[in-house]
């Protein structure tokens, strides 16, 4: 529903483990009845994140999950 917590969803492109549908699906659910959904899929990397040349890098997921957590938690953006 609309009043579901924000969702932050971060998925490989080339996971093998747990196909990206499942995110992509659960983001359009979400998006569909008004929840406050964020997909990141990340490049070239399978399931954990694994691979040579992911986009964005660990770097950056860590800096993007780190924001999320600090503005729906401590209402700081």
């Amino acid at each position: 529903s609309k009043d579901d917590p924000p969702t932050l969803l971060i998925h490989g492109e080339n996971d093998r483990v747990v196909p990206i549908r499942h995110s992509k699906t659960m983001h359009a659910a979400l998006r569909a009845v008004g929840a406050d959904s964020t997909l990141v899929v990340v490049k070239n990397a399978g399931h954990g994140f694994r691979g040579r040349s992911i986009q964005p890098n660990f770097r950056k997921i860590l800096s993007k999950t780190v924001a999320f957590f600090k503005e729906e938690l401590q209402g700081t953006p």
